[in-house]
């Protein structure tokens, strides 16, 4: 299982809903390296972090679920047995990830197994631009868990300063016959627009705010019960 701030991402595992807090604590298992290759499999993806910026909806969740008929039955408490040590490391390092590497610090996620018979090993899996001094800040502070880092091209901030132009630009795309569902950050630095025909205004989005800081999904409106 996997756990995500800021934004959307796919792994091809399976994920549970977001998670919007963390624990205080400190989590056990080996460090990983900054290859940038997740070691996920059939596990899934939980996403938390501050709500990303949306408009006339709920906020986009930062991950797709996927559940694999090869990951056994699920949790008898509903999230696996390693999750509230990996939501304390995330307690440990996202605000230090948000303030001392804010031009560098894009998102993260929780990997966890789907269910027992799922053997995808726990890690904290963060994405950012490489270069910085973040990867070994993190390795410190958080010497016995898992890590997994991800190149992004963007940060965080970057994601939000394109949803800012987004909602600066409601007039306009009512001008132009569209009207945009979601919006939000993703975990790459990235945002992702939610349209009702991707097809028809993918490129039109993409040519306003550029085709490398959006992605154009298929999101309908949120009908009220």
């Amino acid at each position: 299982m996997t756990y995500a701030s800021n934004a959307r991402a796919v792994f091809g595992v399976a994920v549970l809903a977001a998670l919007t807090a963390a624990l205080a604590a400190g989590c056990a298992s080996k460090p990983a390296d900054s290859s940038g290759a997740a070691p996920v499999g059939k596990g899934s993806v939980t996403t938390a972090g501050a709500p990303p910026t949306m408009h006339g909806s709920a906020p986009i969740p930062a991950a797709t679920a996927t559940v694999p008929s090869s990951a056994g039955s699920t949790w008898i408490s509903g999230q696996p047995p390693g999750q509230n040590t990996l939501d304390a490391a995330i307690q440990i390092v996202e605000p230090m990830l948000k303030h001392d590497f804010a031009s560098s610090y894009a998102g993260l996620e929780l990997q966890q197994p789907a269910g027992p018979a799922d053997k995808t090993p726990y890690a904290l899996v963060i994405y950012r631009i490489p270069g910085s001094g973040l990867d070994a800040a993190v390795r410190h502070a958080l010497p016995t868990t898992n890590v997994v880092f991800k190149d992004s091209e963007y940060n965080a901030v970057d994601a939000q300063q394109v949803c800012d132009k987004i909602s600066a630009d409601t007039a306009y795309w009512q001008s132009k016959g569209l009207r945009i569902n979601e919006y939000g950050p993703w975990l790459d630095g990235r945002a992702e627009v939610g349209v009702d025909d991707p097809g028809k205004w993918a490129a039109a989005i993409a040519a306003r705010y550029g085709a490398d800081r959006v992605v154009v999904n298929k999101v309908g409106p949120i009908v009220a019960d």
